[in-house]
């Protein structure tokens, strides 16, 4: 099959700059892996404005001008009643670099935001730092290694730390910055940003009110260490990793036949029970006789109320109608009125379960990121599992940081486990596309596959390959895909090649470049077999081992290998 390039509307106008001491590509307005002496500093550094309802307002260009010593543009958002301008710029020095903008408001209206962001990439976790303060004090800290629920550091007006024996420091002005720890949304990166979230917002831009700020970058490339440090890579003497249940969502317009069905590597199938709609029972029959169809257990998400206790007992009274028609794969616990249930719902509504559904696993969490099960994390106590969803478009949706955020999902299953109390991890949803808006909305409106960029292309197949590798190795035990796999999507092709060679056990065999390639690798037998994902709108050679091969932009490609498992 052609590998289809990317539309042309999606691809990114791309820019290098540097000298032996940095360098980093411009992309779109956006300053994108910056490297210091060869290697990443700084994953991206770009400037936003957010609405009253956190969407990013979208920006045009203009006006683009650069030099050996930088460059400068315009750059004007508009949404609605929102009209903002700013011109951005960056100053490149032997030792810094400097990047500014100033704006003004030309209409008044409603912001979240407005102003520099900037991440730090989430390999650099774990790296000890100094945080310096408007007040001229200085804190010693870490960036967390496991996600952090809330802001790691706050007041911040500096920050520096030490990476390949080289002293990198920031130097933040024109407001008081922050730092959250992106990984609750799978981006894999700590996002510093203006304004402190505990002041008030949304905040009115008045008509002329101006703006300015400044973001200054030091190193010094001429104190660098010996020692090269090198990508990490599990390919020599691969682990065995359990196969964990995939399963596929219900939506009101999936539309596969049942033949095509069954050629997938799928063990249930989501329905959603919303108490909270009148008409729950007539959509949830529809939906199990969908699975019905398919020949999968269904993992029932039900959605409840305040009333918790009487939806509990009319689901049960619903259910005996099919108790001998479908079978239960688990239960997961979920709420129309918050992010997640209180612990004392979650063990009334266990305690009534459980009196029918006695060996069919319970667990409770979130529909929504994996951040709102972190900040409200349950007692596990009367539960089996664990759940959050994966939907990477919460911040930003050009292909390269779809690609770098799926590293960030890894993380997310480790700290999960953290607080666990060793209960299992499930992915209830795992989307390319933001399935809802987690700022407003606790559950997605409707059960319907919309037309989402990236939709059954080679891109979205390439990225469902990274998720299930991240997500596998790490040791969830279910994952629930939501997509559109007609049948001659790349999805659908990349999943059935899972099901014709069945898995025994996955393999931790990585890319040494996740961000432009991922491997799927697992046992059939007596044989290993392996997908490979290329990212880029680039031909590119993958390392030795497993196997090389050449890939072309975006392909997927199967192929027995060989390999020592243990």
């Amino acid at each position: 099959m052609e590998q289809e390039a990317l539309p042309k509307e999606l691809l990114i106008p791309k820019k290098t700059f540097g000298n032996k001491a940095f360098s980093f590509i411009y992309m779109d307005g956006d300053a994108r892996k910056i490297h210091i002496d060869g290697k990443e500093a700084l994953q991206r550094i770009y400037f936003a404005v957010r609405d009253k309802h956190w969407l990013n307002v979208p920006q045009t260009i203009r006006n683009f001008y650069s030099s050996a010593t930088g460059y400068t543009y315009h750059s004007r958002f508009c949404d609605g009643p929102i009209d903002f301008e700013a011109v951005i710029s960056c100053r490149f020095y032997e030792n810094r670099i400097e990047f500014e903008a100033t704006g003004k408001a030309n209409t008044s209206f409603l912001k979240n935001r407005i102003g520099f962001c900037l991440h730090i990439p989430e390999t650099l976790k774990n790296t000890p730092c100094v945080v310096g303060h408007p007040d001229h004090t200085t804190t010693k800290g870490t960036l967390p290694l496991l996600i952090s629920p809330h802001q790691p550091f706050k007041n911040i007006s500096s920050l520096s730390w030490r990476q390949n024996g080289i002293q990198i420091s920031l130097e933040f002005e024109g407001d008081i910055f922050e730092m959250e720890d992106q990984r609750n949304w799978t981006d894999a990166s700590y996002k510093i940003y203006s304004t402190p979230l505990e002041k008030p917002f949304p905040v009115e831009m008045k008509t002329g009110e101006t703006f300015r700020q400044k973001i200054i970058l030091h190193f010094n490339p001429a104190d660098r260490a010996t020692q090269k440090g090198s990508p990490v890579s599990c390919k020599n003497n691969p682990e065995n990793i359990p196969c964990p249940a995939i399963g596929i969502a219900h939506a009101a317009n999936l539309s596969v036949p049942e033949e095509k069905m069954r050629m997938l590597p799928f063990d249930y199938y989501r329905i959603d029970f919303r108490f909270d709609r009148k008409e729950w029972k007539a959509k949830a029959s529809t939906a199990i006789k969908a699975a019905n169809e398919y020949g999968l257990k269904i993992y029932a998400a039900l959605c409840f109320t305040e009333n918790y206790e009487a939806e509990a007992g009319e689901f049960l009274t619903f259910w005996k109608e099919y108790t001998e028609k479908a079978s239960l794969y688990a239960v997961l616990l979920l709420s129309s009125d918050t992010f997640v249930l209180g612990n004392e719902a979650i063990k009334s509504i266990v305690r009534i379960l459980k009196n029918i559904l006695n060996d069919v696993p319970i667990g409770a969490g979130t529909d929504a990121n994996f951040a709102q099960l972190n900040r409200n994390r349950p007692d596990t106590a009367s539960i089996d599992f664990l759940a959050y969803s994966i939907q990477p478009q919460e911040h930003a949706s050009d292909p390269l940081s779809l690609t770098e955020n799926i590293q960030g999902q890894n993380d997310t299953v480790a700290t999960a486990f953290s607080f666990s109390a060793h209960k299992a991890i499930h992915i209830a949803s795992l989307s390319l596309f933001r399935r809802f808006n987690a700022n407003i909305d606790f559950l997605p409106k409707e059960s319907i596959l919309p037309a989402y960029t990236y939709g059954k292309s080679h891109f979205e197949a390439g990225w469902f390959l990274g998720a299930l590798h991240e997500l596998i190795s790490s040791g969830a035990s279910a994952i629930t895909c939501i997509a559109d796999i007609g049948e001659n999507t790349p999805l659908f092709h990349m999943l059935k090649n899972i099901k014709q060679h069945v898995p025994d056990y996955f393999l931790t065999i990585g890319s040494p470049a996740p961000e432009k390639y991922s491997i799927l690798a697992w046992l059939s037998g007596n044989k290993s077999y392996a997908l490979f994902a290329n990212h880029t709108e680039e031909a590119i050679e993958t390392a030795d081992d497993p196997v090389k091969t050449r890939l072309k932009p975006f392909e997927i490609k199967f192929t027995e290998i060989k390999c020592a498992s243990k």
